[in-house]
């Protein structure tokens, strides 16, 4: 059984992803991960740039993989209704107890991706909090 590969654990890798040269891969990724930052898709970092004679550059296939994977994180979340992850550095905030291990991510929300988070020690409290989730992916009504 082939595995599906992803990032952020939830976004389907391209199937040419492998084959793109490393740096339009590192746009592609970015996008994925402004798209879960919560960021606009006119917050891409990449900037039409013309060369003196008024000639195209690379940049317009840099802010086409940037908007690519921003577009392709909003298509994915768009069926999920929560997402676990291993915390690092790159997504560990002030704040989060530092024995937490585990970040859940709930509340999708079609333009802003998601709008609640909790941390927890061990993947299986992580797991059971999600399991507690409403299908719309919101905390459960007391």
């Amino acid at each position: 059984m082939k595995q599906t590969v992803t990032l952020f654990g939830i976004v389907p890798v391209p199937s040419l992803f492998t084959q793109s040269n490393r740096a339009m891969r590192g746009a592609y990724t970015k996008g994925v991960a402004a798209f879960f930052s919560g960021l606009s898709i006119e917050d891409c970092p990449y900037r039409d740039k013309r060369k003196a004679s008024g000639g195209l550059s690379w940049s317009r296939a840099f802010i086409t993989c940037w908007r690519d994977g921003f577009s392709d994180a909003g298509r994915a979340m768009a069926g999920a209704k929560f997402h676990i992850e291993l915390i690092t550095g790159d997504n560990r905030r002030p704040g989060m107890l530092a024995d937490h291990l585990y970040l859940v991510r709930y509340r999708p929300h079609p333009s802003f991706g998601w709008t609640g988070c909790r941390t927890y020690a061990s993947l299986d409290e992580a797991g059971a909090f999600a399991g507690s989730l409403t299908p719309e992916g919101d905390l459960p009504r007391l």
